[in-house]
């Protein structure tokens, strides 16, 4: 069994103000993750090993503060370095935060190394800030005084966490099936991705978005089910398979957008007539001269005055590779990838900006998609579901000549 903590040891912590500095935090007891990852704690504790090799492991709090953890069901808790284990219930938070030394605290528990929490039943879920997670969780300690929590779970029942954070659940089914293939596909690609950090994939757009239980709708358990295990492939390879919500007419080639040469067959790029009736399709963009250029000057560009910005660059598809800013006395090239992000990627939705029109103090970005523009079109899979075109036909079309193959995790 854990030790619970004696009255006598609960009040030497109260004095060394370890248990009621969490006390009067509450109120920010949720998971927090930052937009960037620091550098790793020298003293962070070893990643837990994975019960088998058919579990993905998702870090779903990388650097989280006093955490609280509400069990839906009964678990067991098992402190990794010691092997003690304890029945938890349902009904009550679980608090982690620090303790003294090398040890912290899991509520009334004092443990010394990464903690395992498994459900005692398969419905079982832990509510971790906002969302609610099935399958196995481990906390770590980074040995900086935050934690890591990490869902540990089959790849289908992932999927059904990720196909609603990234489609709507109330499209087409075969545009889900699609999005279910493709999702699958990147996550087998991308598997030990954050080995460094102890899990497989984040749960943001760093790798895909993972929602956890609560958008799992009987609709996407069924599209994640009728595609069960099936991935796509290139020449025995399985495929660096990516989606994005509109592509504007064109998707990109892999080798143009990201760099790193050739392109194989699927991923080149293919015209897209089936998403010209997208929201997404077209857009334009409004950015004052002094928007833009606090954003170079916030990324080592020492300028005072903005005086014009052009396209200097596009590739096949239409993507702008390359932006030309003159400024002061001076001009120069900007990575269009780069200017994007840097403006906002919700604001600038794509680089496939077709023109920019000069405006009384500032400019307008005239462009078509939203996205990276690589892979699948969410939205041109969407009105071709609508043409009751099946997901393969889908797949066939936006991954040409790559195979649909047998996954078995």
């Amino acid at each position: 069994m854990i030790s619970s903590l004696s009255p006598r040891r609960r009040a030497a912590l109260l004095a060394a103000g370890l248990i009621a500095a969490g006390c009067a935090r509450r109120a920010r007891q949720a998971a927090t993750v930052p937009a960037s990852r620091p550098p790793e704690a020298s003293g962070a504790s070893p990643a837990p090993a994975r019960l088998t090799k058919s579990l993905i492991q998702i870090g779903i709090v990388t650097r989280g503060e006093h955490l609280t953890l509400h069990p839906n069901g009964t678990y067991t808790l098992t402190d990794q370095k010691t092997g003690q284990s304890q029945s938890i219930e349902s009904g009550k938070g679980f608090v982690v935060q620090p303790g003294d030394r090398s040890r912290y605290l899991f509520g009334p528990f004092e443990l010394q190394g990464p903690a395992r929490l498994s459900p005692k039943r398969a419905d079982g879920t832990m509510t971790v800030g906002q969302k609610r997670y099935r399958g196995t969780l481990l906390v770590r300690p980074n040995g900086d005084a935050t934690f890591a929590v990490i869902n540990e779970l089959g790849m289908e029942e992932y999927l059904y966490g990720v196909i609603p954070a990234e489609m709507s659940s109330d499209w087409p089914l075969e545009a889900l099936k699609a999005q279910a293939v493709v999702a699958r596909t990147f996550a087998l690609q991308n598997m030990g991705k954050f080995q460094s950090d102890g899990f497989d994939l984040t749960s943001d757009s760093r790798s895909q978005v993972y929602a956890g239980v609560d958008k799992e709708t009987p609709r996407i358990v069924q599209a994640v089910d009728a595609t069960r295990g099936q991935v796509l492939t290139w020449r025995g390879e399985t495929l660096h398979a990516f989606f994005h919500s509109c592509c504007g007419g064109h998707t990109g080639d892999y080798g143009s957008v990201w760099g790193g040469g050739h392109a194989p067959k699927p991923l080149r790029g293919v015209s897209d007539k089936y998403c010209r009736a997208s929201p997404q399709y077209q857009w334009s963009a409004y950015f004052s001269d002094d928007d833009i250029l606090a954003a170079l000057q916030r990324h080592g560009h020492a300028i005072a005055k903005l005086k014009n910005v052009r396209i200097r660059e596009k590739d096949s598809a239409g993507f702008v590779s390359t932006f030309r800013v003159a400024a002061d006395d001076v001009s120069f090239d900007v990575n269009a990838k780069d200017f994007r992000n840097w403006l906002g990627n919700t604001d600038l939705k794509s680089t496939k900006v077709l023109q920019i029109a000069r405006k009384k103090k500032g400019y307008t970005f005239l462009g078509r998609g939203f996205g990276h523009g690589v892979g699948l079109c969410q939205w041109g899979a969407h009105f071709m579901a609508k043409q009751d075109k099946d997901y393969r036909k889908i797949l066939v079309h936006y991954f040409p000549q790559a195979e649909l193959s047998p996954y078995h995790d």
